[in-house]
């Protein structure tokens, strides 16, 4: 795990891509908002993270148009590479991802959020359009 300039461990920020979702739609910075959470931050994602935003974004509407500025975003994220061959659903990844490297997770869908929980991973979610929240088990 990375450390920051005064040798502390970086805190390592997995995002959903309900994450980047719902902090498009309601103009939230995820990047600046998690940092004066958590102090500093390293931003990372899984490949079908950024699978998942392509297909949502060639479409129309708010989700979509929250898609397109989501990949903006990624170049500021590290992609966790996972192992070749590794099968099961995009949130059984996260989960896995989430344990292995001790991540905090940005989601607000409602069946990762409990599996996380349940963990012991702690999630950052959406409050009322404006602000992230930590919650722990």
């Amino acid at each position: 795990m990375a450390s920051d300039r005064n040798g502390n461990p970086r805190r390592v920020v997995l995002i959903d891509t309900n994450g980047f979702l719902n902090c498009g739609r309601f103009c939230l910075d995820i990047f600046d908002e998690v940092t004066a959470l958590l102090g500093a931050c390293s931003f990372v994602i899984i490949p079908e993270i950024e699978d998942e935003l392509r297909g949502l974004g060639s479409g129309n509407g708010k989700d979509a148009a929250a898609s397109r500025f989501a990949l903006q975003l990624l170049e500021r994220c590290a992609v966790l590479e996972q192992a070749k061959g590794l099968s099961g659903s995009v949130d059984d990844k996260i989960v896995l991802a989430a344990q292995e490297h001790r991540c905090y997770v940005v989601t607000n869908d409602r069946e990762l959020k409990k599996r996380l929980l349940n963990l012991n991973i702690p999630v950052i979610v959406v409050r009322g359009k404006k602000k992230l929240e930590v919650i722990r088990r």
